[in-house]
Parts: structure tokens; sequence; C-alpha cells
């Protein structure tokens, strides 16, 4: 009976998250219905873009000055170091106010993706009701967050793998893998339910754009460039982010001049094209679709203003995830690679492309692969290994592999000595 309960309770929390996890993405994609589809009434011209996402970063701002003001000292920004956090769990007002961070930021069209608030959510969740299931707290929040990545993604085994690739204290959370599977999988179950479709889709790639397995160019050569290329943004997005932050705290002490700003910055790259804005999921469809179109220098410069737009929110205080902005900017250049070359097998590209930026800013290859396969055809996962391959090589050469210190991206860290506003 002992042995079965942490899995009876597995079931419960990841039930649980999938409702919360279900409850946040549903504000979230009425926000953006209610501001992009009412407000604008669908329109993308290139001052309603930049007038819109300044609203939104001044709304930002004004939230990021009271939550800080409530709870100085209760930030947990990711997955690790909501794990290793030792702290009181945060207050439900606190949670609420994170939350509402999210929502705005992400429905008001930051290129951001939805799980780092979201992880942000389910673990103040879990760290506050770990008493009454009696879990460790490390331990439910291990399992919440399981729970909603499984569930945002569709993808459990990469939803396991997160909180234990790279960890310090991988023999504790090796332990725990089959509650978290079950956690993951009862996530999974919720938010399908929800969202009968899966939140997030399937790629659609032709069967003509998968790399023939007896054509050595089309499945590992064109796979290999777009991958080296891809590791490169995505190392770049993650070493912009602590310098753009920097400058940006000098820039300005006003969290709501420093949200305007951020907002400017994205509206500006939205402006451009609106394919960067929002996290990037539906935009790399676009892309795969019209790659042919489009060509490689569009593709290219679309890869730099989402990796501007993305740096540019997080720097100034938007909450949300790097996960699917990196796959776009690796997808961008990846199909760049595919366009140049004028390979057939589109899709091997865009695989080891999406894998590898995702793979080298989240810095856990495994589980970028793990979580991101689910989204592509079975004939690209050899490019999407590859991918993930020569990103966990682009992190051991810039000794940058993955740990338990690594900095946030979600939102805006504690800094007991920036002003409030």
């Amino acid at each position: 009976m002992t042995a079965v309960r942490p899995y009876g309770v597995a079931l419960v929390l990841g039930a649980l998250t999938g409702l919360v996890a279900s409850g946040f993405l549903a504000l979230v994609a009425l926000l953006v219905h209610l501001v992009w589809d009412v407000a604008l009434g669908g329109s993308t011209h290139p001052l309603a873009v930049l007038v819109t996402c300044t609203v939104g970063g001044v709304l930002v701002g004004l939230v990021n000055v009271v939550r800080r003001e409530a709870e100085p000292a209760s930030e947990v920004h990711d997955l690790d170091t909501a794990l290793e956090e030792d702290d009181e769990p945060a207050t439900p007002v606190g949670l609420t106010r994170g939350a509402v961070l999210g929502v705005v930021s992400l429905g008001f069209g930051a290129s951001l993706g939805p799980e780092a608030p979201l992880i942000v959510l389910v673990a103040g969740l879990a760290g506050r009701i770990s008493r009454a299931l009696h879990l460790a707290r490390d331990e439910a929040v291990q399992l919440s967050m399981t729970a909603a990545v499984g569930g945002l993604f569709g993808g459990p085994l990469g939803a396991v793998a997160l909180p234990v690739e790279g960890s310090r204290d991988l023999r504790t959370r090796v332990r725990r893998l089959g509650p978290a599977l079950v956690a993951a999988l009862a996530g999974l179950w919720v938010l399908l339910a929800v969202f009968p479709g899966g939140y997030l889709e399937p790629f659609d790639v032709p069967e003509d754009a998968v790399p023939d397995a007896r054509a050595a160019l089309d499945l590992l050569l064109w796979p290999l460039l777009a991958a080296v290329l891809a590791a490169a943004g995505g190392l770049a997005l993650h070493r912009l982010l602590p310098l753009t932050e920097a400058w940006s705290r000098r820039l300005t002490p006003n969290r709501v001049l420093r949200g305007a700003v951020g907002g400017l910055v994205l509206g500006a790259c939205g402006a451009i094209t609106p394919l960067v804005l929002f996290s990037g999921h539906h935009e790399i469809q676009e892309l795969l679709d019209d790659t042919a179109t489009l060509g490689a220098a569009a593709l290219l410069g679309i890869a730099a203003l989402k990796l501007v737009a993305t740096v540019g929110v997080l720097a100034t205080g938007w909450a949300g995830g790097e996960i699917f902005p990196a796959a776009m900017i690796g997808s961008a250049l990846g199909l760049a690679v595919a366009a140049v070359s004028g390979t057939d097998a589109v899709g091997g590209c865009l695989a080891a492309g999406l894998i590898a930026a995702s793979a080298a800013t989240m810095r856990k290859p495994v589980a970028a692969l793990l979580v991101l396969l689910v989204f592509l055809p079975t004939g690209t996962f050899v490019a999407g290994a590859l991918g993930a391959a020569v990103a966990a090589a682009a992190l051991r050469a810039t000794h940058d592999e993955p740990s338990d210190d690594h900095e946030a991206a979600s939102a805006d860290p504690a800094d007991p000595a920036d002003p409030a506003g």
C-alpha cells in the first residue's frame, strides 16, 4: 500500500495541475482574442501593432510594480530554481499577481511561450499544498512541473527528463521518475479533455519534405549545417539575455518605463513582420509552408527579429518562456539552409534547427529532444537527434553545460536595490 501511495498522490496532483494549466491557458487565449481579434479586428497594421505592444508593456510594468511591492523576495523563475528554492512558498496574492503578469505578457503578443509563467504558478501552488499531500516541497514541485510541461507540450517523457538532466541531486530525482511520469500523463489527460486537439499541435510536414534515409546529403549534411547555425542562434539568445537585462536596468530604474521599452521593441519588430509576435509555434508552420516563397534572406531576417523581440521583452520584465521562441529562431535558420541548398528534405533542416536552438537555449539537449520530437514526423527523428547532439557539443565547447544554477528566463529577477517604480 505504501509503495502505491506516491503514484496515487502523483495522479491527483497531476490532474489538479492540469486543471490549473488549462485555466491559465484559457485566460491567455481569451485576452489574445479580446486584444487582437476584438479590439484590433484582426488588423496587423504596423502602427496598430506598435501601439498595442507598447500599451501591453506599460501594463506589464504596472503589474511588476504591484507584484514586487507585495512580495519583494518571493521570486521563482524556472524549474530548477523552484526545485532548489528553500524559502516559504509565495502567498496566494503573490501567485495571482504572477499569473496576471504572465497572462498580460502573453495576451499582448510577447515573443514568448507560456511554459515559464505556468511553471512559476504550479510550482508555487505545489509548494503550498505539499504538506497536505505529505510530500517534500521539492517533490511536489517536481511532480506538478512535469504535469504542466507534459500537458502543455504533449510529451510526458520530455517533461520527466527536464528536472533530471543536469541535476546535482540526480539520485533523488531519478527515484521519482515513476510518480513523475504518472503526474505528466495525468496533466496531459486533463489538458486533452479541455483542448481536445492538444494545446499545441504537431507540425504538418509534407511527406516529400521528409529526408530520404538513402540520401546522405538530405539525411545528414544539410541538417548538420542547419543544426550548427541554429545552435549558435540558441546560444546567442541565452547569452544576450543577461547583458540586455543589465543594460535595461541601467537605462531606467522605473519598471513601467522598462516594460514600455520592451513593448516598443516588440512592436517595432512586429510592425516589420507579425510573424515574430507570440510564442512562435503557429508561426513555425507558416515558415515551413512558405519557405520557397520567403527565401533564405527573409528567413534569416525573421530569425534575427525574433531574437531581438524575445530578448527585448525578457530583459524588460515581461513574463514568458524561451523554448518556442528559440525553436522558431532555429526553425527559421534551418529552413534558410534548406532554401539555400535547394534540398527537398526541408523537414530534416527544420527538425535539426528547431531542436538544436531549443537545446542550446535550455541547456538540456536530451530533454529538449524528447519534448519537441512530438511535434515532428518520425522521418525527421534522425535529423532532430543530430540537432540535439550538435547543441550538446556546442554547450560543452562553450563550457555552458546543464546545471542547476542557470539563470532564469521567465520574469524580472529579484533586485532589492532596484526601485519599485
